[in-house]
């Protein structure tokens, strides 16, 4: 047996749409009449449209005389946007959602029958594995670089992003032997989740790492990290880390490049960490090691021995590490990571 309509008017099954605009939907639903006094059930369906946004339609209601076995519903999305649906059964006291709510896309058909249950299908009525529900986990983007658009899909009601800035370079060394640059400070980190419009293109910009120089300071992290995931909110923004400090023999330590101040209109937000210092005497030391981010791992320090050009980032958002000298060179410091947006999208 399907869903059940107990033998009262009261009892309902219904259609309400979301408010981004108006709909035009087509909808279907095949029944049975179970008498309870033994007579043979008999079958109908009923076919309707429905185009006010924010309101319900009953689809089907109770009869007194039987209890009404739904056996298929069919709704299928004929508008030229995205629809927000939610099917639900009233007893008429207490309204208990079947299904969604959810974003059908344009020309999505959502499918009910008592062997299958719910599912969904695009325009091309290909099965949407995991559409099935409010929450679940439709898609996962990383972006790594540049300037962009980025848009949510049909089926997209909610999203979490998490980013960080770019990360600084390390700093060089001169040509002077027993010099050590510092570590490049790491990028600012943010998460952001909360509902989103469905379709909706958002712009984004991600931070690009900083280079380093031979005998000079790393260079910044060119550019902030951001993205505007609500159309006409607040843009979220990680700032990049700064460049390590070239080695300077009458300055021990040589203190690393600043972490990326903290990022502002995320859900969370934080500043990055700054590089580490780089220690020397004639005889030894060590370079300073980039800073990590929560993405990714600094360039690794350099111990004294020979004219060595820093470690780079690995990973998003950290800083390169300090270039090492011992002779007559010069030499650069490890580059500093990009940054990273990485959006998750739910139904």
């Amino acid at each position: 047996m399907g869903i059940a309509l107990a033998a009262a008017t009261a009892s309902v099954l219904t259609l309400a749409t979301g408010a981004t605009s108006t709909p035009s939907l087509h909808y279907s639903v095949s029944y049975g009449l179970l008498p309870t006094s033994g007579a043979a059930p008999t079958f109908g369906v009923t076919n309707g449209t429905y185009a006010v946004a924010n309101s319900s339609v009953n689809m089907l209601s109770g009869v007194t005389t039987a209890t009404t076995d739904i056996q298929e519903v069919t709704i299928y999305n004929n508008t030229g946007t995205a629809q927000i649906i939610t099917v639900k059964h009233s007893d008429g006291t207490t309204a208990i959602t079947k299904y969604g709510p959810i974003t059908m896309g344009v020309g999505y058909t959502l499918s009910y029958d008592e062997n299958n249950g719910w599912n969904m299908f695009d325009a091309n009525m290909n099965r949407l594995v995991g559409y099935s529900g409010s929450g679940r986990l439709l898609k996962v983007s990383v972006i790594a670089a540049g300037t962009t658009t980025y848009t949510f899909g049909n089926g997209t009601n909610s999203a979490r992003l998490v980013m960080v800035g770019a990360g600084g370079a390390g700093g060089g060394v001169p040509s002077t032997s027993g010099e050590h640059g510092s570590g490049g400070g790491a990028g600012a980190y943010a998460e952001w989740f909360g509902s989103v419009t469905p379709g909706y293109t958002m712009t984004v910009a991600v931070g690009t790492g900083g280079a380093g120089s031979a005998g000079a300071n790393g260079g910044n992290g060119s550019a902030s990290t951001t993205a505007t995931p609500v159309s006409g909110g607040s843009t979220v923004t990680c700032p990049a880390g700064s460049g390590g400090k070239v080695g300077a023999s009458t300055t021990v330590p040589v203190i690393g490049g600043a972490g990326g101040g903290v990022a502002t209109n995320g859900t969370v937000n934080a500043g990055g960490q700054a590089g580490f210092a780089s220690l020397m005497s004639a005889t030894t030391g060590v370079s300073g090691a980039g800073a990590p981010s929560p993405l990714g791992a600094g360039g690794a320090q350099l111990l004294f021995g020979a004219t060595t050009a820093g470690n780079a980032a690995t990973g998003y958002g950290a800083g390169g590490g300090g270039a090492s000298a011992f002779g007559t060179s010069t030499a650069a410091g490890g580059a500093g990571a990009n940054g990273v947006i990485i959006v998750e999208e739910y139904s």
